[in-house]
């Protein structure tokens, strides 16, 4: 039933033999799987053969039955787009939002726009905050995110003594994107691309990205009062989420 529930409708008898002889038929016509055990009301006590059984089911319905996907096609996404990737990212850490720069703030978020709009998210403001979110089913749970594009003018001089870098320019080294926020920017970034890879989604997704001060952007988002199940947010600071809701701050 589990496998495969409008094929194979469960509609339980009072009769234990009724109840296994269904799910011996059903195996073997619809799996492929042999009948080993006899029908009987205690046909389950011959333990080796119906240990032999399960152990022959396990073997035969991977095969046989589409799994869920876990995860393999997500990541085969990502390592083909692995050198992509890492260019977008360094494009968007290469803004200087900091909060004298307007140029860069806007750049930053040109960006994310594109990201979310590759992503199939749509777009409203929310003060200096913006809003992306998927197509809202009211039969799936509903995950908020929030992460911010914000990052503190760094000294200059120290950056370069630390990093062997400009803040916001040269700023892959190794491999490795070393500008100032880059962190923060990873996060803004990493919701969209995990919906572009992820277009069958089991959940709606409302993603919040701020490019001001943290603590006035929360008192935004929770002013919108959105009604998520589930809160997933970059910082500390970023205390969005009301009373109540299950949070994860990483």
């Amino acid at each position: 039933n589990d496998v495969d529930a409008s094929g194979s409708p469960y509609e339980p008898s009072q009769n234990p033999v009724e109840n296994f002889e269904r799910a011996f038929s059903d195996a073997e016509q619809k799996y492929g799987l042999p009948r080993m055990l006899d029908t009987s009301e205690d046909c389950w006590r011959d333990e080796i053969s119906m240990l032999t059984y399960l152990a022959s089911m396990m073997e035969t319905l991977p095969e046989r039955v589409e799994q869920p996907d876990t995860g393999t096609s997500t990541d085969a996404w990502l390592d083909a787009r692995s050198d992509e990737i890492g260019e977008r990212l360094a494009t968007l850490c290469a803004c200087a939002s900091t909060p004298s720069d307007n140029a860069g703030r806007s750049a930053a978020t040109a960006i994310l726009k594109a990201a979310a709009s590759r992503a199939g998210l749509t777009e409203t403001a929310l003060g200096s905050s913006r809003v992306f979110s998927s197509t809202i089913d009211a039969t799936k749970p509903t995950l908020l995110y929030h992460a911010s594009t914000h990052v503190e003018k760094p000294h200059n001089a120290a950056w370069r003594d630390v990093v062997d870098a400009a803040p916001f320019s040269d700023i892959v080294k190794d491999g490795r994107v070393t500008a100032a926020g880059s962190r923060a920017k990873g996060s803004c970034l990493a919701p969209f691309l995990a919906c572009e890879a992820c277009q069958e989604r089991s959940l709606n997704v409302i993603v919040v990205i701020g490019s001001g001060d943290d603590e006035k952007s929360a008192v935004d988002v929770r002013a919108l009062k959105v009604e998520a199940d589930y809160a997933l947010v970059s910082d500390s600071s970023l205390t969005c989420a009301p009373p109540g809701m299950a949070t994860l701050v990483f």
